[in-house]
C-alpha cells in the first residue's frame, strides 16, 4: 500500500503540472566558505530574509554534504563525479561532461556568474574556462579569491575586463546584477527555452570586505563573543529543528581563544564584516528572485542553494594575500592594501585583506567542532535549500533523514530537465555519474537510496554508510573515528574501540574506493635516524 501511494503521488505530480513544468529553469547558488549555522533559517542571527523565504516555501536538508574545499566542490558539483577522478590538479578532464555542457546540448540556455577556480588565468587556460565548458554566458573571476572592490582575473566570456572605479562597485552586487540581467534578457529573447544558471558567489570567503552600511548593521551584535554566540545559535537550531533534539553542542575547537584574552572590539568587528557579506549576498538573492517573478518564471524555477565547505579558519598572510591580488598589494590608484593583521587594522574596506580566524569559524560551524578542509561535519555539512513552487509538494519541510552529497546535484538537474547523461563523448566511453537524483526526495519525499559515499581532501577522509560515519584527520597517520550520526550528530562519541569489525570493514571500503580511482594510498612517513 505504501509503494502504491508513492507511485500515485508521483503520477499525480507529473500529470498535475503544465507541460513546461517538466522542463524547469534551474539555478544553483553556491556560496563560499560559509558555515552550517550562518543562515537565519539554520540558526543564525544574520539577516537573511530572502533565503529564509526560499526555505520556508521549499525544502531544507540537514544532511547535505560538500567536499570540504573550494575547488574540489566546484569540480564535483559541475560533473556529478568525485573530483579525484576528473580534476586531481584543479583542471577538469575534457572527458568529464559538465552539467552546463549536457544541459546546453539538451536545449537549455546556460549562464554562469561568479567564481570559477578550475583553470589557469591566461590564454593557455582558454580550453578550461567556463565558456569552453558549456556556459554560453560568463561573468566572473577565474581565481579562488580576490578583492571584492577590484577583482583580479575578472572576465566577460573569454575577455579580461576591469571593474569600474566609480565607488559603487562590489563584486557580490555585480554577480547578483548579472544574474538578474540574464534572467530578464533570456525572458525577452528566449521565452520558450529553459535556462540553467550557476551562481557562484565569493562571499563570505576572505578577504572579509563589505560595504559600510552593512557592517554598521552588525556593529554591536558580536560583542557577546564566540562562545556565547555558539550557545545562542545552538538553542535556535534546536528550536527550528535543523539539528535533532538529542544533539549535544560540541566543545570549542582547540584553536579557539578565550574571549577575555583577545582584543574584543577588533574581533567583534571582524565578525560584523563577515555577517555583512552574507547579508549583502542575501540581498542580491532577493534581486534574483524579483527578476524571476518579473519574468513570470519564478514558479517554474528549481533553485538550489548550498555552501562549498565550512567556515574558514585560515589566517591570511602577505604571501597568499598578494597572490590573490594579482601580485601587487595596492589599489589601482596606488594605495597600500594591508594584507594580514596588525594593531588598528580593521577589515572591511578595499585597503584591508584579512580572514576572520578560527574562533569565529568555529562559531560559524555550530554545532560542530571542525571547519573547512576537514571531513568531520564542520568541514562538509552545509545548509541546503531547494525551492520549486511547481514541483515541491511539502513547502516548509525540513528533512533530517536523507543523506545527500554534491555528486547528486548533476543527476538531479538532468532528472528535472529530462536530459540523459551521454554514454560517449569525442569517441570516449563516459563512466556513469557517481551520484543519484534527489528529485523524488525533494518533490514527493521519497527516501534517498541507501548507499556508501566517500570524501577526501588532503588525506582527510570519510566513509558514510547509512547512519555510520568513519572519519579521519589524516589517512596515513591519523586515527580513524567511527560515529553513529543518528544518535550522535555532532561526532562526540567515538565507537571505534567498541566496533572494531565495522571500522575495519569501512576502512577497507575506503581503500578500495581510493585505489579504484588509480590513486596510490599515502604512506605514513617514518623518521630517519640521525
Amino acid at each position: 500500500m505504501k509503494q502504491f501511494s508513492l507511485l500515485l503521488a508521483l503520477l499525480v505530480w507529473s500529470i498535475d503540472l503544465p507541460a513546461a513544468a517538466t522542463r524547469p529553469n534551474i539555478i544553483i547558488i553556491l556560496c563560499d566558505d560559509m558555515g552550517y549555522s550562518d543562515l537565519g533559517c539554520y540558526g543564525s542571527e544574520i539577516d537573511t530574509p530572502n533565503l529564509d523565504a526560499l526555505a520556508a516555501n521549499g525544502v531544507r536538508l540537514t544532511q547535505f554534504h560538500n567536499t570540504a574545499k573550494c575547488w574540489t566542490t566546484r569540480a564535483t558539483l559541475l560533473t556529478g563525479k568525485y573530483w579525484q577522478k576528473i580534476a586531481p590538479k584543479k583542471i577538469m578532464s575534457q572527458q568529464a561532461r559538465t552539467v552546463a555542457e549536457v544541459l546546453r546540448d539538451g536545449g537549455y540556455g546556460t549562464y554562469m556568474s561568479g567564481k570559477w577556480h578550475l583553470s589557469g588565468y591566461d590564454e593557455k587556460a582558454r580550453p578550461d574556462m567556463p565558456p569552453a565548458r558549456g556556459f554560453e554566458k560568463f561573468y566572473g573571476i577565474l581565481r579562488g579569491a580576490t578583492s571584492f572592490f577590484d577583482p583580479d582575473t575578472l572576465m566577460r566570456e573569454f575577455t579580461p575586463i576591469k571593474a569600474p572605479r566609480d565607488g559603487k562597485y562590489y563584486f557580490t552586487d555585480a554577480i547578483s546584477e548579472d544574474v538578474a540581467r540574464n534572467i530578464r534578457v533570456h525572458a525577452d529573447e528566449s521565452p520558450d527555452k529553459p535556462f540553467f544558471m550557476y551562481v557562484a558567489y565569493t562571499a563570505p570567503h576572505w578577504p572579509i570586505q563589505a560595504l559600510p552600511e552593512d557592517i554598521e548593521k552588525y556593529r554591536d551584535t558580536y560583542k557577546i563573543g564566540w562562545e556565547e554566540l555558539r550557545r545562542r545559535r545552538f538553542a535556535k537550531m534546536k528550536k527550528l529543528g535543523v539539528v535533532p533534539k538529542n544533539s549535544r553542542l560540541s566543545p570549542p575547537n582547540q584553536k579557539v581563544k578565550d574571549w577575555n584574552s583577545v582584543d574584543q572590539k577588533w574581533e567583534a568587528h571582524r565578525m560584523a564584516v563577515y555577517a555583512a557579506m552574507i547579508d549583502r549576498m542575501d540581498q542580491g538573492i532577493g534581486h534574483i528572485v524579483a527578476a524571476l517573478k518579473s519574468a513570470k518564471t519564478f514558479d517554474n524555477t528549481l533553485i538550489m542553494f548550498m555552501s562549498d565547505n565550512g567556515g574558514s579558519p585560515e589566517n591570511i598572510g602577505r604571501g597568499n594575500g598578494v597572490n590573490c591580488l594579482g601580485g601587487k598589494a595596492e589599489t589601482r590608484e596606488g594605495k597600500t592594501i594591508q594584507v594580514g593583521y596588525g594593531p588598528g587594522i580593521y577589515p572591511g574596506p578595499e585597503e584591508t585583506f584579512q580572514g576572520y580566524g578560527p574562533s569565529w569559524a568555529n562559531a560559524s560551524c555550530t554545532p560542530f567542532t571542525w571547519w573547512k578542509t576537514m571531513s568531520h561535519e564542520g568541514g562538509v555539512a552545509t545548509p541546503f535549500i531547494a525551492h520549486w513552487p511547481r514541483g515541491i509538494r511539502e513547502p516548509g519541510k525540513i528533512n533530517p533523514r536523507d543523506f545527500a552529497h554534491l555528486i547528486d546535484l548533476m543527476p538531479t538537474c538532468l532528472d528535472a530537465a529530462k536530459v540523459a547523461y551521454p554514454k560517449k563523448h569525442d569517441g570516449h566511453v563516459l563512466a556513469p555519474l557517481d551520484g543519484v537524483s534527489m528529485l523524488p526526495t525533494l518533490t514527493v519525499a521519497k527516501p534517498m537510496p541507501q548507499r556508501i559515499v566517500f570524501n577526501e581532501f588532503a588525506n582527510k577522509a570519510f566513509v558514510r554508510d547509512g547512519d555510520r560515519k568513519l572519519v579521519t584527520k589524516s589517512v596515513p597517520s591519523g586515527e580513524w573515528e567511527l560515529y553513529n550520526l543518528r544518535n550522535d550528530p555532532t561526532e562526540l562519541s567515538n565507537l571505534a574501540p567498541t566496533e572494531p569489525a565495522r571500522l575495519e570493514r569501512m576502512k577497507q571500503l575506503y581503500i578500495d574506493w581510493y585505489t579504484g580511482m588509480g590513486r596510490e594510498m599515502p604512506k605514513k612517513k617514518t623518521k630517519q635516524r640521525k
